[in-house]
């Protein structure tokens, strides 16, 4: 996860990521402070599933229902960024 977020960040800019409970999955989710903004990362291995999840952000954005935005996906698509929000809380899974 580290190298994925000083890809997208660069090293300078992180300022802290904390580690957040589980969820009940394999899923591992962070929270990322920059200098200015908060995001979400997750880390899963499970493609299939991270697959699944960007077919149905992609189809919940399409009829305009809040989701979350997905701001970058690493090419291996197992490590996800979104955005946070003050409505959508970070209780949505992925």
């Amino acid at each position: 996860m580290q190298a994925f977020l000083d890809q997208y960040f660069g090293k300078e800019n992180i300022i802290q990521v904390e580690q957040l409970a589980l969820a009940g999955s394999n899923r591992m989710y962070y929270r990322v402070y920059s200098s200015n903004k908060t995001f979400i990362a997750c880390e899963s291995s499970n493609t299939e599933e991270n697959e699944t999840f960007f077919y149905f952000s992609d189809f919940f954005k399409h009829h305009q229902l809040p989701v979350p935005q997905i701001l970058h996906i690493s090419p291996d698509r197992k490590n996800i960024y979104r955005k946070t929000s003050a409505r959508i809380r970070c209780w949505i899974p992925f």
